[in-house]
């Protein structure tokens, strides 16, 4: 390669680099905490304490082992700050892109560098996992780097680059398990380039067992932390079996599909069954192509992983996340699909036709790509940050804090003391020396229905519940939602997760179930008036100038077909209105589109008298009105119309003494 060629490689790679990199740095100088993200930070600050990866739940962190120990020696240089571990992450990622653009250029053609690398660089799915504090991108770069290494070892004859080879997919395996499935794609690899005898060498099968073995050690690694060797605790029984024969094989295609058919991601296929199909042509035809050894060898490092995935890994793993390690090798094979299509319009058409297809198609992948990488790079995370910071700026002594997100709150409060999740939790759990479930994040109680809420709520202190709202109605039963809404209030609701504190409800002066259905779409089943006081009437009285709380039922019937407003009108006998206190269910905290229907929801709320009321008797004027101002009609159950006022009624006032 001449100097000149050389810039010109150069000049090529800053594209995809700089665009990677650029929206790497956007997600990661921006983006909320992603809810695994602790975990990492936590594990970081444990290495740099005691250099163990120990969690505070006193349990041993055996994923992401090289990650976490570089995150750690980051935590121990920096304090223990997310942007920095974040950064790892970033330069992982778009070290990724550098090396599948030099891989594509050497292995096929500056185009197919270029094209890989884009590919790589704009996928929504790399520019999030690439910015995030966890090891995705450590994994990919490995990988990559890996079969690489390894096929320059074997289709050159040269030890140093195979062995080294084996010895960064044994580290991407300490990474994450999931990345001893190339290990048989290499073998098959190998035998396919240089023919079966070439593993007839005793320093060939010799490399191998090595890598076997490194990888058989992650195996009882994974064991030993499953059965409690490591940390002295043991996992609920069976939660995750790391092998599993494929009795629901259907199934398994059906999770594992969408790496390979998802929208975005169905041309790359579509172009790597393309590289493939023509290099097996152009091998039974006898054609000698510098590019069919290449494709070959990292067809089967695609394509070999996904199956032995379906064939052998457990359900819980048939994953398309578990494959994102390969999407470095997705790209490049892609890239040599197109490569090759253009190379077949080199052979009959003129040149500039084919040099016209090459920025056309440099083009088309910007185009196509750049909006949902723009979109991903600028998009955000749950809000489980702000919302533990809310809760620690209300923090009282005697406060506990229940959440699906443990690490999460240990990180930013300090503890966790209850961790809350219904359905699925038996692989984030264990059972502690008194037989409790407890979480392995910080080993804080399992809370699963609504009767361990409700347990929670008696054992005395203000309880909060941080929850995001997918979680809450896909993880847990109807009960463990509904004592929620019975016995706690939703006091924030921010980008997604529910804040919710307990209530302490004081008996009301006036309790009475009605029957009123708002709009065909809302039921008002009871309300709630004023408070009771020793020696008092039921009706409730109240004085000028003080609030008056009362609260609503609601319960959706069906589906809520957009946002209301309650209004609320104090009025006396001849319907004179005195005062007034509009505003959103829930005060707009929980979407009225949101409601569950036949879940009852407590809407508190109060109406300020004014200081100069006169005494006498009032009633509460309620009802729904959307945005254009106009309200719903009220029926009852049977369909009796009450027209578009509900009225409360039995509120006297009276002067204080």
């Amino acid at each position: 390669m001449t100097n000149k060629q050389r810039r010109t490689a150069v000049l090529v790679a800053l594209l995809p680099v700089g665009v990677g990199l650029a929206l790497r740095l956007t997600y990661a100088l921006h983006a909320e905490p992603f809810v695994d993200e602790p975990t990492t930070m936590l594990v970081a600050d444990a290495i740099a304490r005691t250099g163990v990866p120990a969690l505070p739940s006193g349990l041993f962190y055996g994923n992401d082992l090289p990650f976490s120990y570089l995150a750690g020696a980051l935590v121990a240089l920096f304090g223990p700050h997310l942007l920095a571990v974040r950064l790892l992450s970033v330069a992982a990622s778009t070290a990724a892109i550098a090396l599948v653009y030099i891989a594509g250029r050497r292995l096929f053609s500056l185009q197919a560098g270029l094209w890989a690398a884009l590919l790589l660089a704009l996928t929504p799915q790399e520019i999030i996992w690439g910015s995030r504090a966890r090891a995705y991108a450590l994994l990919e770069l490995l990988v990559l780097a890996s079969a690489w290494l390894y096929y320059t070892g074997v289709s050159g004859d040269r030890a140093g680059p195979r062995r080294l080879g084996l010895l960064l997919l044994v580290a991407a395996i300490f990474v994450h398990p999931e990345a001893a499935l190339l290990l048989p794609a290499l073998v098959v690899g190998a035998g396919l380039i240089k023919g079966w005898r070439w593993w007839a060498k005793p320093v060939h099968l010799a490399e191998l067992a090595l890598a076997v073995a490194g990888a058989g050690a992650r195996y009882l690694l994974q064991v030993a932390l499953a059965r409690g060797w490591i940390g002295g605790y043991a996992t609920v029984a069976g939660s995750r079996p790391p092998l599993q024969l494929p009795f629901d094989l259907p199934a398994r295609l059906t999770d594992v599909a969408p790496f390979f058919l998802d929208p975005e991601r169905l041309p790359w296929t579509l172009f790597a069954l393309l590289a493939l199909a023509m290099t097996v042509w152009q091998i039974s035809r006898g054609q000698d192509c510098s590019r069919s050894q290449p494709t070959l060898f990292f067809s089967v490092c695609l394509w070999l992983p996904p199956a032995a995935m379906v064939l052998l890994l457990g359900s819980t793993y048939q994953s398309p996340r578990y494959l994102a390690m390969l999407l470095p090798i997705f790209a490049l094979v892609a890239a040599a699909g197109l490569d090759q299509l253009v190379a077949g319009l080199r052979l009959y058409t003129k040149r500039w036709t084919s040099l016209a297809a090459t920025a056309g198609l440099t083009l088309a992948i910007l185009a196509v790509y750049a909006a949902s990488a723009v979109t991903a790079a600028s998009s955000s995370e749950k809000g489980f940050r702000q919302a533990f910071e809310l809760v620690k700026e209300q923090w009282q002594p005697g406060d506990r804090v229940a959440t699906v997100a443990p690490a999460f709150s240990q990180l930013v409060l300090g503890r966790s003391d209850l961790f809350t999740l219904g359905k699925e939790h038996e692989e984030f759990v264990y059972r502690a020396a008194d037989g409790r479930l407890v979480d392995r994040w910080t080993g804080s109680p399992l809370v699963r229905t609504g009767a361990d809420l409700a347990a929670a709520l008696d054992d005395g202190g203000r309880l909060w519940l941080v929850v995001d709202e997918s979680r809450f109605r896909e993880r847990f039963n109807a009960d463990f939602a509904q004592m929620a809404w019975q016995r706690m209030e939703l006091v924030a609701k921010v980008d997604g997760v529910m804040v919710f504190v307990s209530h302490d409800a004081l008996p009301p002066a006036t309790s009475r179930a009605v029957d009123a259905i708002f709009g065909d779409q809302v039921a008002l089943l009871r309300y709630d008036l004023g408070l009771a006081e020793p020696g008092s009437e039921s009706q409730p009285v109240v004085h000028p100038g003080q609030s008056l709380p009362f609260t609503l039922y609601w319960q959706a019937t069906g589906p809520v077909g957009g946002q209301y407003t309650v209004f609320v009108h104090l009025l006396d006998a001849d319907g004179q209105r005195y005062a007034q206190g509009d505003g959103p269910p829930l005060q707009g905290l929980q979407s009225m589109v949101h409601w569950q229907p036949g879940e009852i929801l407590p809407d508190r709320r109060t109406i300020d008298l004014p200081p100069d009321l006169p005494p006498g008797r009032y009633q509460l004027a309620i009802g729904l009105y959307g945005a254009d101002g106009s309200r719903l009609p009220i029926s009852t159950a049977a369909g009796q119309l009450l027209g578009d006022t509900f009225i409360i009624d039995g509120i006297q006032v009276e002067v204080e003494p």
